[in-house]
């Protein structure tokens, strides 16, 4: 099980951070997995070694000012029955709450050590930038059981240049601060567009337009669930509500 926080783990006076901004609907949760520095640890038994091979902690948010933006204070190391483990990657997951159900998103930061370059040959060039820019993008559908509308969220790189999970190298780490800026791009689209037509009201799903098939010419439309309500159109849900 993740631990809550860095309670009795023994964290190092030495930090990193990870700033982040999401747009209005959005939260973020973030967690560090720390890992044993290459044979600094003692001999132990299996058990023990699962326990120090991959330990997983959840990170607590810093008071901030705005509900949109985090700030996350992460050691650099920890001491787990006596054995140093060290940053060695962190995950921000980006969720979309949208009234009647959920989605998310996730991102990875790894960090590498001055041995670990040397062996792999990695390149000053090939590190990550300390600010990270991602657009995000909401995509919807409806569900083959059910019909429930649900919605998917995704995000990339706005920069081609900028590879997906940045490699940071772990000793130029320490009193440093990542930056993520996530932004939402566009209005929300179909994951399958040719099951649905546009109108001047928005999104309706044909009948007989499962994902990936065509909607029929004249097309037929179908009706679906947003949460408890029966609806004909997204982004709204009656016709009779449409201007």
């Amino acid at each position: 099980m993740p631990a809550s926080h860095f309670k009795d783990l023994n964290p190092s006076n030495v930090h990193y951070r990870i700033f982040a901004s999401v747009p209005e609907g959005h939260t973020l949760e973030a967690s560090t997995i720390y890992k044993p520095v290459n044979g600094e640890c003692p001999e132990h038994s299996e058990a023990f070694d699962w326990e120090l091979s991959r330990k997983r902690v959840e990170l607590h948010r810093e008071k901030s000012g705005s509900k949109n933006e985090y700030m996350f204070k992460i050691p650099m190391n920890i001491l787990v029955m006596g054995c140093q483990l060290n940053a060695a990657s962190s995950h921000l997951t980006l969720k979309l709450n949208y009234g009647y159900g959920s989605t998310q998103d996730t991102e990875d930061l790894y960090f590498i050590s001055e041995q670990e370059r040397r062996e792999a040959k990695v390149q000053d060039e090939q590190l990550g930038s300390l600010n990270q820019v991602r657009l995000c993008s909401h995509e919807f559908y409806v569900t083959r059981l059910g019909s429930h509308l649900k919605k998917s969220l995704s995000c990339a790189t706005s920069d081609n240049g900028r590879v997906h999970s940045p490699i940071f190298a772990f000793e130029e780490l320490g009193g440093e601060t990542i930056t993520y800026l996530f932004s939402k791009g566009g209005e929300d689209e179909p994951s399958s567009p040719r099951s649905w037509v546009r109108t001047a009201a928005g999104y309706r799903p044909c009948v007989g337009g499962d994902y990936n098939s065509f909607c029929k010419d004249p097309p037929e439309f179908k009706r679906f669930k947003m949460g408890e309500r029966q609806c004909d159109i997204y982004p709204g849900c009656s016709l009779q509500d449409q201007p």
